[in-house]
């Protein structure tokens, strides 16, 4: 089955029309238990469209900080520093400090 616009959107408001006409059934019925089940249900349904795009967003962050950071030739990109070679001393230095500063307190 092939997922268009259209089919998506229509499937989007036969399941909401459904669901109105389920709560509307158990209303009638005065069957509260499942009335207040198929609420919980719709209403958890816009926290699971963030999560959705949320995972959507972080996988082409991903993708897009993998392609920033791999040359064509498959090697890690590596930023270049006025100070390469062995460790700086200022960050060394900073690092210590650091460290002391948190053990003291």
């Amino acid at each position: 089955m092939r997922f268009t616009a259209v089919t998506l959107l229509a499937n989007l408001i036969y399941w909401c029309v459904l669901f109105a006409v389920m709560l509307a059934a158990l209303n009638v019925a005065g069957l509260e238990a499942a009335r207040d089940l198929l609420n919980r249900v719709l209403l958890s349904i816009p926290n699971v469209v963030v999560a959705v795009l949320i995972l959507l967003f972080g996988s082409l962050l991903g993708k897009f900080a993998r392609a920033a950071s791999w040359t064509p030739s498959g090697r890690l990109r590596r930023a270049r520093s006025p100070n390469d070679g062995p460790r700086s001393p200022k960050l060394l230095h900073l690092a210590c400090l650091l460290l002391r500063s948190l053990v003291k307190h």
